[in-house]
């Protein structure tokens, strides 16, 4: 849309961003974005989604997908620089529900076999996350967990 456009171009490193449209599930899309020689791919969730479980259910998707095209291009290359980036491709996805989580866990282990290299995917979920910050106010640190969800909420 016009505003990511915008910030697109105004942003200091404008020079250095990169914005494709596509599907995540769709290996093409994945190609062209050469996530296979990604260092790091971020999945966010949209916070002010209507159906969160809907949203964690696609994220989860998405991350399979992008999971298994960088498996599959790392195991058909015989290049050993290609091969040995598999190790170093890392997912990021951010979930909302904390159910979510075990989900994405159990998903996981449905899709490894003994020929595919460690699955690098890291989860973060938001409410956990606001969670354990709630309990830091408990301790020595009064007016931290609503400094730190104050930032939150507007990064």
């Amino acid at each position: 849309d016009r505003v990511m456009r915008m910030l697109l171009l105004t942003h200091r490193r404008s020079d250095q961003l990169h914005y494709l449209e596509g599907r995540l599930k769709d290996p093409k899309d994945l190609a062209r974005a050469k996530v296979h020689h990604a260092q790091m791919v971020f999945i966010i969730a949209d916070r002010d989604a209507v159906n969160p479980t809907e949203e964690d259910t696609n994220n989860i998707m998405n991350t399979l997908a992008v999971d298994k095209f960088v498996q599959e291009r790392c195991k058909a290359s015989s290049r050993i620089k290609q091969a040995s980036n598999a190790n170093n491709n890392r997912c990021l996805v951010q979930l909302l529900l904390p159910k979510s989580r075990q989900h994405l866990v159990s998903s996981i282990r449905a899709c490894e076999d003994e020929n595919r290299v460690p699955h690098t995917i890291s989860m973060i979920c938001l409410n956990d996350l606001k969670a354990q910050m709630m309990g830091l106010s408990t301790l020595n640190c009064p007016g931290l967990s609503t400094l730190l969800l104050n930032l939150s909420r507007t990064a």
